[in-house]
């Protein structure tokens, strides 16, 4: 397809990962994540009088569209988005000029190398190259303890000699662990109004955890990426968390993208203790990891909708599991001995240890709603994208009214919306032709005029209101807290169970009036 790049700056810095804060309010966006912390930070112009140019076939190519290609070449292995993200990334990245370029999976953890091997030899394995826990992790976990600024090296080796399934969250030592669940039991109160019983639980959990071994491992969704992508879910609210320590504790903590795919959707987090493994010994550290990875790498079922769950935990139910197996096929054997009976046992297979196993340690759970991150990933990068509205003439947004205005997802959305022709309709509370409603109009329209926008249409009429958002209000009403227009007073219930009516067959009818020939 071949790609035509001016004035675009090569870098070793290729994304700024710890430093972009995908907000837990929201549905997880994984295109936008991708945008931010791979896209937009390589776009640095070698002259800054002059835009950069990034095209294909003489055609732009849009942000947007390259966070696609990315999507799709981490997420479905997509063989095309490869070679196009490949060389988007050949003439930005210095590494990525070299032959022979790795997977995307391993582009986060070969750049950390690269970083390194400015200043001294750190090659890449290969079949005369191997990362060892002698070698590499111990003496790298001590350099970090006494210099504190060898994380390269530390993401290196640890990625090299493992290679995990996973993502890596290095801690210096426990009482750093300790700091930042301080900060994430903030946040958790902070939100408690907004979280559900599940995810409550599930972050009590997890303030309960301790980082006393080499690691603390815990399931945070599964493979599909369907489960925790929710607003105000536990993993969108650690992942948060994680985001801001590390860009202010850079010195206690950073991440080890072991898979770049990981490092923005992670199924499993695994919490390293730097400390624990500079004092370890080899043979430990090796028996240790070798028996996450064979968990991460088996059909078990890790995670659990209604709680967190520790990957040693579920080690420990299989060392469990076997020993007890073992015990009765013993005792099965003196037995038989005793009645002289002739003894033609044998050990029990793999086979069906594993399925004693996965038959002690297996839950069921619901199914979530899916939180698909491929529903806007497109194959070329010329192509629209329905999320950038500079791929459109004419556009049609629909908000729910929130404290007087478009809702806070529309409001970031339209204000991308330049110089268009654009309609808009929405749902709130109050009635349609109440004075509230007239002000909401206005404050939309206002805000679309305010970026060269010409508004065609209007539509507005009542919605229902959240009903977690009148619990709330009913609680806060309760408490003394809230008075006036949102208090739960018998007027206000009265309007709520009004609005829960609509939009009604005679509201979709008005609006069909107002946009028709559009």
């Amino acid at each position: 397809m071949g790609l035509t790049l001016k004035n675009v700056k090569p870098s070793y810095e290729l994304c700024k990962y710890g430093n972009v804060k995908h907000p837990y309010s929201d549905d997880f966006d994984v295109i936008s994540y991708i945008k931010e912390s791979f896209v937009e930070p390589v776009k640095q112009p070698i002259d800054p009088t002059l835009p950069i140019v990034i095209q294909e076939n003489n055609v732009d190519i849009k942000t947007e569209a390259i966070a696609n290609a990315m999507a799709f070449a981490l997420y479905q292995n997509d063989a095309t988005a490869i070679v196009d993200v490949t060389d988007f990334y050949k003439q930005i990245v210095y590494e990525m000029s070299q032959t022979n370029p790795l997977h995307p999976n391993k582009w986060l953890v070969d750049w950390a190398r690269e970083r390194v091997n400015r200043k001294t030899p750190y090659p890449r394995p290969n079949n005369m190259v191997f990362y060892t826990v002698d070698s590499d992790v111990i003496p790298e976990c001590k350099d970090f303890l006494v210099i504190g600024d060898n994380q390269d090296k530390v993401v290196s080796a640890f990625s090299y000699t493992f290679n995990p399934n996973s993502l890596g969250v290095a801690f210096r030592m426990e009482s750093d662990f300790n700091d930042f669940k301080e900060k994430f039991a903030e946040l958790v109160n902070k939100e408690a109004s907004n979280l559900s019983t599940e995810t409550s639980n599930q972050c009590q959990e997890f303030l309960k955890t301790k980082l006393s071994k080499l690691t603390l491992d815990i399931a945070l969704r599964n493979k599909k990426f369907e489960d925790n992508n929710e607003p105000y879910s536990f993993a969108q609210l650690l992942r948060y968390s994680l985001d801001n320590y590390i860009a202010t504790n850079n010195d206690k903590s950073f991440y080890i993208p072991f898979q770049t795919s990981e490092f923005f959707l992670p199924s499993v987090i695994n919490f390293i203790n730097i400390e624990k493994h500079s004092h370890s010994n080899k043979n430990d550290i090796l028996t240790h990891w070798n028996k996450i990875i064979k968990l991460l790498n088996s059909n078990v079922k890790l995670w659990n909708k209604k709680s967190i769950k520790s990957l040693q935990k579920i080690i420990s139910m299989s060392n469990q599991s076997t020993s007890m197996l073992k015990s009765l096929h013993e005792q099965k054997k003196e037995d038989l001995q005793r009645a002289n009976v002739p003894i033609a046992l044998s050990a029990p297979s793999t086979k069906i240890l594993e399925k004693r196993i996965l038959k002690i340690i297996k839950k069921t759970t619901d199914v979530n709603k899916s939180m698909n991150v491929y529903k806007t990933l497109k194959r070329s990068f010329a192509k629209p994208n329905r999320r950038n509205p500079d791929d459109y003439d004419k556009i049609i947004v629909g908000y729910w009214v929130d404290k007087g205005d478009a809702d806070e997802k529309m409001k970031a959305f339209m204000s991308k919306i330049r110089n268009k022709s654009v309609s808009a309709f929405g749902t709130l509370g109050a009635k349609s032709d109440s004075e509230h409603a007239k002000k909401c109009m206005t404050a939309v329209r206002e805000f679309l005029e305010s970026n060269g926008n010409k508004v065609e249409r209007e539509f507005i009429c009542q919605g229902a209101v959240s009903p977690q958002l009148i619990e709330k209000f009913r609680k806060m009403t309760k408490e003394g807290i809230l008075t006036g227009h949102h208090a739960a007073t018998p007027e206000t219930e009265k309007r709520w169970a009004e609005a829960a009516k609509h939009p009604d067959e005679t509201d979709i009818e008005n609006a069909k009036k107002i946009f028709a020939g559009l």
